[in-house]
């Protein structure tokens, strides 16, 4: 979002749901992947404010969607913004 030009009000609630929601548009994500993100986001926000718990299962799902985002994130930037990658 923020290669894109955009940024949004980390001093608005909700900040994280807009990143996560903006990645169609932002990265050309596909809706049911950033659908998957925005639960686990949800999740980790039940988990802070009211102690649910997390899996192991839940953990690694977070985990591997992490990883598999950034290497959607490093194709995106070497394409699109190649001057904000290092070496």
């Amino acid at each position: 979002m923020i290669a894109s030009g955009y940024r949004p009000s980390t001093s608005e609630p909700g900040h994280h749901a807009t990143l996560i929601q903006s990645l169609p548009l932002t990265m050309g994500i596909a809706n049911d992947a950033w659908v998957v993100l925005d639960a686990l986001r949800r999740k980790r926000n039940s988990n802070d404010y009211t102690g649910d718990v997390v899996t192991a299962d839940m953990a690694e799902e977070c985990r591997g969607q992490a990883k598999s985002l950034l290497e959607m994130l490093k194709k995106h930037l070497k394409r699109n913004h190649p001057n904000l990658l290092r070496g």
